[in-house]
């Protein structure tokens, strides 16, 4: 039997999102150079990193920036990130007053339908981007996903009883007796259920495992006797988990892993 052989596949990094993260960058160096050049700043006191952005802050500032570019996409991944988001049902009155004429500008909502109307009026009248707006669109308003969407994009896609699935086993697909396969940071979705099936040919046996990608707990297993394995569960935030494949038959087998969308 051949030594056991452990595979590690990294399926994509845990930002906030594709455009989010180019976004935050640049902001990131505009601020740097302002807090420069403030000199009353405390170089040695307590400062926020980027990296420490809430949810709510990133989205906000993606929303910002999205209506100064007039970018129906940054708008998107602004509502993507509310649609995470707990809102509070509690209704207030705030009255303001300001100098000066600020009637040109525009305020973005930071409410996630608020969001999509304004991304949808603003890709009026190119077909184009109208296709690509939408398909996001699907992708923020759909119950079912529960693969992110920046991993799962560009993943080959299964349908099967009414539901998408992605193969994420994307550089891997034979398992020797007694060999694994580790699929690290597998990130899912907040609050929302989340499947792990794997399909093998049928000749042998494979076993599945589903672990916390942040503190390695077991949260589900299937280790029957048979090439077909399924872990179901519902994620409490969104977050990283970690896939484990084995091959305890005694045949090698191809296969396919398998995450709901």
């Amino acid at each position: 039997m051949k030594s056991l052989r452990m595979r590690r596949i990294s399926v994509g990094v845990a930002v906030t999102s594709v455009a989010g993260a180019l976004l935050l960058s640049g902001m990131g160096m505009a601020a740097a150079k302002d807090k420069e050049a403030d000199s009353n700043v405390d170089r040695d006191s307590e400062q926020k990193s980027e990296n420490d952005l809430t949810p709510a802050t990133t989205a906000a500032r993606l929303a910002l920036e999205g209506e100064n570019r007039q970018s129906p996409l940054l708008l998107l991944a602004a509502a993507e990130i509310l649609a995470d988001l707990k809102t509070s049902n509690r209704d207030a009155d705030i009255e303001s007053a300001a100098s000066g004429d600020d009637t040109d500008g525009r305020l973005p909502p930071l409410e996630m339908d608020a969001l999509i109307e304004r991304a949808r009026e603003l890709a009026e009248g190119n077909e184009e981007l109208q296709a690509a707006v939408e398909t996001m669109i699907d992708t923020i308003e759909s119950d079912t996903r529960g693969l992110v969407y920046r991993q799962g994009k560009d993943l080959e896609s299964i349908t099967f009883a009414d539901t998408v699935y992605k193969v994420i086993n994307t550089q891997h697909d034979r398992l020797d007796p007694g060999d694994e396969l580790t699929l690290e940071n597998v990130v899912f979705e907040g609050r929302k259920p989340a499947e792990i099936i794997v399909v093998g040919d049928g000749d042998g046996d494979l076993d599945l495992w589903v672990y916390d990608g942040n503190n390695g707990v077991l949260i589900d297993s299937d280790t029957d006797a048979t090439s077909v394995c399924i872990a179901e569960w519902t994620t409490k935030y969104e977050g990283p988990f970690t896939i484990v494949v084995k091959n305890v038959g005694s045949v090698w087998e191809r296969f396919y892993v398998l995450a709901n969308w």
